[in-house]
């Protein structure tokens, strides 16, 4: 299965990245560690996690160390999940959201 990340997300896992290495330098690393976890994850079951939008076929996954949502597409008939943005819970997703229009 083919994963495609959006460079929106990039920039999103880029954030949350710096955000956790001034927490402690160890953390930036751990925080990529979880995101090939969840990753692996969504590629086990795409089509079971919860939807944002169901017209544009977009879901989220929540990383739970981290508490950092994936907000992804399975498009099935090509194989491939597209990653779109990744936020932390503590942020406010209206700011991410309103993003995704971009990706229909």
């Amino acid at each position: 299965m083919r994963i495609v990340v959006s460079s929106l997300a990039l920039r999103d896992q880029i954030r949350e990245a710096q955000f956790w290495k001034k927490q402690d330098a160890l953390l930036a690393q751990e925080f990529f560690d979880e995101f090939d976890v969840s990753i692996k994850a969504i590629q086990n079951a795409p089509e079971t996690h919860g939807y944002i939008n169901r017209e544009w076929n977009i879901r989220r996954f929540l990383e739970a160390r981290f508490h950092t949502w994936i907000v992804y597409r399975y498009v099935n008939e090509r194989d491939e999940i597209q990653i779109l943005r990744v936020y932390n819970a503590r942020m406010n997703p209206g700011d991410f959201l309103d993003s995704l229009d971009q990706f229909t």
